[in-house]
């Protein structure tokens, strides 16, 4: 066998030599298809109109050969997703929106759970204002408004 190796250049370089052509058949390799696809997080919860989140899918194994996925949003009025190679999630309302990525071959997909709070919070008081506050703010109004009514009280 090993004698045969240097036999093969030889007929290669005589061939070449006298203007043949030789045709060496290379093996390709085979493809190696996705067997996995996950997203950087399982679950996240943002603000409505709050700053986006960016997602990156994970596909395995590394060498694969096709890595093209697609992203999507179950519920667009909620949270929209804009992708190239990750995933940019922009909150819009409350509610729930599970964004999916698939891959192009396989379609295997991968989920992540996008919850949107309201901006509107209650105060830490546990629902109830703060009095206080409410009075003095009522009267600096007041002060505002009617200075001279105010401050010209006739006595009696």
């Amino acid at each position: 066998m090993k004698r045969a190796y240097p036999l093969v250049i030889f007929v290669l370089a005589v061939l070449l030599c006298l203007g043949h052509t030789a045709t060496v058949f290379a093996s390709t390799p085979s493809p190696v298809p996705v067997r996995e696809v996950s997203i950087s997080l399982e679950s996240v919860e943002l603000l409505s109109f709050g700053e986006p989140v960016t997602l990156r899918a994970r596909v395995r194994p590394l060498n694969a050969t096709n890595q093209r996925v697609f992203w999507s949003s179950s519920n667009p009025a909620v949270a929209t997703v804009v992708a190239s190679s990750d995933a940019v999630v922009t909150p819009l309302a409350p509610g729930t929106a599970i964004i999916t990525v698939r891959t192009e071959d396989g379609a295997l997909t991968g989920t992540c759970t996008v919850v949107v709070l309201s901006t509107v919070t209650t105060p830490p008081t546990g629902g109830r204002t703060n009095n206080t506050l409410l009075s003095v703010l009522a009267i600096s109004l007041i002060l505002l408004a009617f200075p001279q009514q105010i401050l010209s009280v006739k006595k009696r």
